[in-house]
């Protein structure tokens, strides 16, 4: 697995079954840009969104053997969150700042789209069925769906105040999301697109992420 470091900026290899470091891929020429986030598109290839204050942010694809940058594709501001489909086709980058997804084809190396989400976008995350691409919205406590085979937004879910992390089941049904302004996390239903429930606050805390045990 990888993991992206901001002090150092560069992609830090972990081997998953010793938790172990493997190696540290430097990430030259960033100026004052730092790696946001990190997700792997195949045994060949990482993709490490990157952003400054004030500018376009990057999605880098890299070589997770070599460290080498092979392309650069511009995105929008503060790109926080990257997630890639099942079958390795398409990336999606959340731009908070710009409040937008931006769509990129893989195979092509290119941006193909932007979609338009809710306020302040933070997180996303695609279903295991890879139909669907959600994206948390901190700023409008929503939920944005986009709809893969269609590459356009198909709805949103009203959940708890400022969400943020995600995760899916794996029969791709519920979603569940960490809110962090009322320390709560809310179940969703997507065959309905409906919250069907919310837990109850959580004292003094402000979740940033959730995980489903297997």
């Amino acid at each position: 697995m990888a993991t992206v470091m901001s002090s150092a900026p560069g992609v830090l290899m972990v081997d998953a079954a010793t938790a172990q470091s493997q190696a540290y891929l430097p990430l030259d020429g960033l100026g004052n840009a730092v790696p946001l986030d990190v997700a792997s598109a195949g045994a060949d290839k990482l993709l490490v969104t990157v952003g400054a204050p004030g500018q376009k942010g990057k999605m880098l694809m890299v070589d997770p053997y070599t460290g080498m940058t092979q392309r650069v594709i511009v995105v929008g501001e503060a790109p926080t969150s990257v997630t890639v489909t099942p079958d390795n086709k398409f990336a999606y980058v959340v731009n908070s700042k710009s409040g937008n997804v931006t769509v990129v084809d893989l195979s092509r190396g290119v941006a193909i789209g932007v979609l338009a989400v809710g306020v302040a976008p933070q997180q996303c995350a695609v279903t295991p069925d890879g139909k669907r691409v959600l994206v948390s919205n901190a700023g409008s406590d929503t939920v944005s769906v986009i709809d893969v085979e269609n590459q356009r937004l198909s709805g949103y879910v009203r959940v708890g105040n400022a969400p943020y992390g995600l995760a899916v089941t794996p029969d791709s049904k519920t979603c569940y999301v960490s809110n962090r302004g009322d320390g709560t996390v809310s179940t969703v239903d997507l065959a309905s697109l409906k919250e069907t429930h919310v837990s109850v606050p959580m004292p003094h805390s402000s979740p940033l992420d959730v995980v489903l045990r297997p």
